[in-house]
């Protein structure tokens, strides 16, 4: 005979309620303590190094569905840490805080690089052609460009201030 349980009594419903709740209270928070689930999940790598992202904890936020706007702070919406009880979300708030800065610069970071290597993509076709226009001056020149992009993380003022080199035309 089939499972009778009602859907309203499942597992399954009982962690949508867990899920709204938690969304709930962290929309609570003033927007100024608000914070990605990128960077909860970058301070959360630094408070529990052996917690495996997906598989130990699940963060979350909600967003505006037609603009992906941000429209709560992250919050956990699954912890499976084995001997760690699941934290509020005051528990938590505190226990990232003296991460956040940490985090957000390790998210900057790597959207920067997303952005280098996208420009790096770019430049992929730009060289191709000038080696097969046998143009030695847009070669180097490219050559040049694209050691500049790989030098970025290493600028004075990385991930917070960038001095993007300039294409060459």
């Amino acid at each position: 005979m089939a499972d009778e349980t009602p859907l309203d009594e499942s597992p399954l419903e009982e962690q949508r309620k867990a899920t709204i709740a938690k969304y709930t209270e962290a929309g609570k928070l003033p927007k100024d303590q608000w914070i990605t689930h990128d960077e909860l999940y970058a301070a959360l790598a630094i408070l529990y190094p052996s917690a495996v992202r997906g598989r130990d904890v699940v963060v979350a936020h909600m967003v505006e569905p037609e603009t992906n706007a941000q429209l709560s702070s992250a919050f956990i919406a699954l912890w499976k840490i084995d001997g760690v009880p699941e934290p509020s979300l005051a528990e938590l708030m505190q226990a990232v805080a003296p991460h956040v800065e940490t985090a957000k610069a390790t998210v900057r970071a790597r959207d920067v690089r997303w952005d280098r290597n996208a420009r790096l993509d770019a430049s992929d076709r730009l060289i191709t052609r000038a080696m097969e226009s046998e143009d030695a001056g847009k070669i180097a020149a490219l050559k040049t460009y694209r050691q500049a992009l790989r030098d970025v993380p290493q600028q004075a003022g990385f991930p917070t201030t960038i001095e993007w080199p300039e294409a060459p035309q």
